[in-house]
């Protein structure tokens, strides 16, 4: 059945039955606010199916030795377009499998976002490569990121900024050199934060203080690119961690253990070791049991954000086992729940 029909159908039935069960003036508000939300489904079915033409356009992805940004390189190879994939380090595993398995159209690029001379050199190589290739310079994905967990009292002040540097003026640092390009051809700048750029958690001030950081930064910036055409789209990751390399028990453990072994004798009683320690490790766990394991949401929300014509701002996708995924739910309520339910509800689910 054609989607109008189907449309027509709905809303016949629909109305059919509140006119019959529900009186008076009901009638009238139930059946507007049905009507309404079809016709927003219809038009976002449409404004979804609409692509630009991306056959000649080139696009940066940042973090693309593992999880998102890796694999959205390989989406967007298959899609045709011509893709420089910025990794952490060249010989990476992450960068060497790319190379591997993508096309010609895919350049692997040494990028630490947070190192100016790295980004200044990624800069001229696609500007010399696009103008080279006669290929339009469309959009940036800035995915590059990492989550780093603990108390606020605990954590050192370059804890907070070792994050930020990444999180946020690595984003800020890509954005502002490449943002001559994106102007040009009236492209796109898409950020990736997070749901916990909405909601924070206990032991998690560092990185979700990045990522309100970021999506400020982006609703700035996209308010200030409207009058060149420029769009600036957020993407908000739910309960994916336990699929992407950014939730890492291994690695962060022995992080854990030298940070409390560097704090002081007061700080030390305050926070024993081994509570400590496991609070972090057991949070972690949490995340990545109740975890997606299918990043395909997230990636297609980037493609979205990319080619649609009429992009969203902003993309809040759900991920987890589970038939709801806590943490966008807790978005979504945060701004709706007094500040002491929020505190117990989310004090509880961290259990610290």
């Amino acid at each position: 059945m054609p989607w109008q029909e189907g449309t027509a159908v709905v809303i016949g039935l629909s109305g059919l039955l509140i006119t019959n069960f529900l009186p008076g003036v009901f009638n009238v508000v139930f059946f507007a606010l049905l009507l309404l939300g079809v016709l927003g489904l219809n038009r976002e079915k449409d404004r979804a199916a609409r692509r630009v033409d991306y056959g000649n356009k080139a696009v940066l992805v940042t973090g693309c030795d593992t999880g998102l940004g890796h694999e959205l390189v390989k989406r967007l190879d298959v899609r045709g377009l011509t893709l420089f994939a910025g990794c952490l380090s060249e010989s990476s595993q992450g960068a060497m499998k790319l190379k591997e398995v993508c096309s010609d159209n895919v350049h692997v690029l040494q990028l630490d976002i947070t190192k100016d001379e790295e980004v200044n050199a990624a800069f001229n190589f696609v500007s010399k490569t696009c103008n080279a290739t006669g290929k339009k310079f469309w959009a940036v994905v800035n995915n590059a990121g990492v989550n780093p967990l603990g108390a606020v009292e605990i954590t050192p002040l370059d804890g907070y900024q070792a994050c930020m540097d990444i999180n946020l003026y690595g984003m800020i640092r890509i954005s502002k050199a490449f943002l001559p390009l994106i102007r040009k051809s009236k492209g796109r700048i898409v950020n990736v934060t997070s749901v916990k750029g909405l909601v924070v958690y206990p032991l998690e001030s560092v990185y979700s203080c990045s990522k309100f950081a970021a999506e400020c930064f982006s609703d700035c910036l996209r308010r200030e690119m409207t009058s060149f055409g420029v769009d600036v789209v957020i993407v908000e990751p739910g309960h994916f961690g336990g699929a992407t390399a950014i939730v890492d028990i291994e690695k962060i453990r022995p992080q854990m253990i030298e940070q409390w072994e560097s704090m002081s004798t007061e700080l030390k009683e305050a926070y024993p070791k081994d509570k400590t320690v496991s609070n972090v490790l057991n949070f972690i766990g949490g995340d990545a049991t109740g975890s997606a394991t299918d990043v395909t949401p997230v990636i297609d929300a980037f493609e979205d954000a990319l080619l649609s014509v009429v992009p969203r701002d902003r993309y809040l996708i759900g991920g987890s086992t589970s038939l709801v995924d806590k943490y966008k739910l807790m978005a979504i309520l945060g701004p709706l729940l007094p500040g002491w339910i929020m505190d117990r509800i989310l004090t509880k689910v961290s259990d610290t």
